[in-house]
């Protein structure tokens, strides 16, 4: 499904947190988009799909000389928001701060009509 993320971060997490290991997709295991692009060369006549920056589509443009590409804007407005990271160097601290945070990010959520996940991604510290 979508809810993944990609070049075996899921699976990254998954490890880190003990649970059981989710499926890599067949081109993730064997063939890069790269790869699939040059083995498909004269084969392709179009593709749907995303390309995140300037740098993937001058990729493309490289391998299709003369391709042509547009924008399309997205059919639904971005949920995703990131915050500024913070580097607390005391561990009570740190601890205090991402409680204090997630409460905050809940209590905001509750009070308003968006509901999505919220993942925190801290260092990890070794227990004692």
């Amino acid at each position: 499904n979508n809810m993944r993320w990609g070049e075996g971060l899921q699976q990254f997490l998954e490890m880190k947190h003990q649970t059981r290991l989710s499926d890599m997709s067949l081109i993730t295991n064997f063939m890069s988009n790269v790869g699939l692009f040059k083995k498909f060369t004269n084969q392709i006549y179009g593709i749907t799909g995303t390309l995140s920056n300037q740098t993937e589509l001058d990729m493309l443009k490289e391998l299709y000389s003369g391709i042509e590409t547009c924008k399309i804007p997205s059919f639904r407005q971005r949920k995703l928001y990131e915050l500024e990271g913070l580097v607390i160097p005391e561990e009570d601290e740190w601890i205090k701060t991402i409680c204090n945070v997630v409460r905050d990010q809940v209590r905001e959520q509750l009070s308003s009509s968006m509901k999505q996940s919220n993942v925190q991604i801290c260092s990890t510290r070794p227990l004692q």
